[in-house]
């Protein structure tokens, strides 16, 4: 990355993803359009722009939002095959599917989705077969291509064998003050917590007019309904409980259920769709450009250190969640930033997990040896916020990160202290 001039490489890195997200913006308004109409379209894209967690991981060389993006294109082609089937939209459904394979092996959560929603919607299960079974060669087809026509035919489900084979079963996830061990009400939590609150609202509202809409068929509940839950279950017994992104497609689902919740508040109460949509608005706005670390008001009402800020409860999310939640490598720039304005020629050690060098930055650096902790060296220190949730409740003597207070906090991702 250096080498090649970091900024440089980093951008052309991006691009593809921010492309990738567009797409995602593309793919909810068509999906929602014509499952909902041209409001509730217009308001599901509005709330997927306006979120922090879209915003911040949208421009990261991941495919958490990438297999959102292909799922919901797929789930949208499913509804148009459902409307039309031809060959043509069976074609559709097999490329979009190997996109959403391709981009993430969870995105293999999608198969089950789909097939339901299908069973759901049709009458006659048997004729499906043809299908399905086109829409799977075509996928494998297509798959197989990615991975550059390999001997094994098999490549995509060895790959998908290994899917977690490094974690370790007994790591201790911090969450709400404590360590567990996969703590089942994690996923839970986390969307509590760093959705803006408006925007959870909304998607509670859709959820429950959906579900009591007598006008709406079972198909379209299917539809609106089953994608968000069916994902957010497999995710609460299937994955490491390390992030928000894991979840992203449900919170993709409640930008689309919320989208309906603006459509009838429309025609209703519409000073408070006004109101809702301009307090999601602020959340993003107010959180730029440190959206990865957000959190919403009730990371401070419900037990942070500091109280609520123009960007919600951004400042208290090390008390609730750490990993992906309130740092992933991001905040070098910013912390030259302060280095530059505020050490005065010093050097500072940076302590974070992630093992990018700081020096790439130009940041002048102290050594580290790994007993800063304990031996606690006077001078100035940069501790990661992943870092900072998980060592500041560690029980300990030598832990000064228990007593001392930070002299700044740099975009929510660099903790800052001064050890005399």
């Amino acid at each position: 990355l250096s080498g090649n001039g970091l900024d440089r490489t980093l951008f052309w890195a991006r691009l593809p993803l921010v492309l990738v997200a567009c797409l995602l913006a593309i793919a909810v308004f068509v999906f929602t359009r014509d499952m909902l109409g041209d409001a509730a379209a217009l308001g599901a894209l509005a709330l997927l722009v306006l979120d922090p967690t879209i915003e911040g991981h949208s421009g990261l060389v991941t495919m958490d939002v990438g297999v959102a993006a292909f799922g919901f294109l797929f789930l949208w082609r499913i509804l148009r095959y459902r409307d039309n089937p031809t060959w043509t939209n069976v074609v559709w459904c097999g490329a979009s599917l190997a996109c959403t394979l391709g981009a993430k092996f969870s995105g293999a959560l999608f198969v089950p989705i789909a097939l339901a929603l299908l069973l759901v919607q049709n009458d006659k299960p048997g004729g499906l077969l043809k299908p399905i079974g086109v829409t799977a060669l075509i996928a494998y087809a297509l798959i197989h291509a990615m991975y550059m026509f390999p001997a094994d035919p098999l490549v995509y489900w060895h790959g998908m064998r290994q899917v977690n084979a490094n974690h370790n079963a007994d790591y201790a996830v911090y969450l709400a003050g404590q360590f567990q061990i996969k703590p089942f009400s994690y996923f839970f939590y986390t969307y509590v917590l760093k959705e803006p609150l408006p925007t959870a609202l909304l998607a509670m509202l859709g959820l429950a007019w959906t579900v009591t809409d007598k006008k709406r068929s079972i198909q379209q509940k299917a539809f609106l309904v089953l994608p968000g839950l069916g994902w957010f279950v497999a995710h609460l017994f299937l994955a490491d409980p390390l992030g928000i992104r894991y979840i992203i497609v449900t919170v993709v689902a409640g930008h689309i259920l919320g989208g309906f919740a603006i459509a009838r508040l429309w025609g209703t109460a519409r000073y408070a769709a006004i109101a809702l949509l301009v307090w999601a608005a602020l959340s993003s706005i107010d959180s730029y450009p440190n959206h990865i670390p957000y959190f919403n008001e009730v990371a401070c009402l419900a037990g942070g250190n500091s109280p609520v800020g123009l960007d919600g409860g951004s400042k208290c999310g090390p008390w609730w969640s750490d990993d992906s939640n309130v740092d992933w490598g991001q905040g070098l720039k910013q912390l030259k930033t302060w280095m530059d304005a505020n050490a005065h020629g010093r050097k500072i050690r940076v302590m974070n997990p992630y093992g990018f060098p700081a020096e790439a930055y130009g940041i002048a650096t102290e050594p580290l040896n790994g007993r800063e902790l304990a031996e606690r060296p006077p001078g100035l220190y940069a501790v990661s916020a992943h870092l900072f949730a998980r060592l500041r409740p560690q029980p300990g003597e030598g832990n000064w990160m228990r007593l001392e207070k930070p002299i700044a906090v740099v975009g929510n991702a660099y903790y800052i202290f001064d050890l005399p």
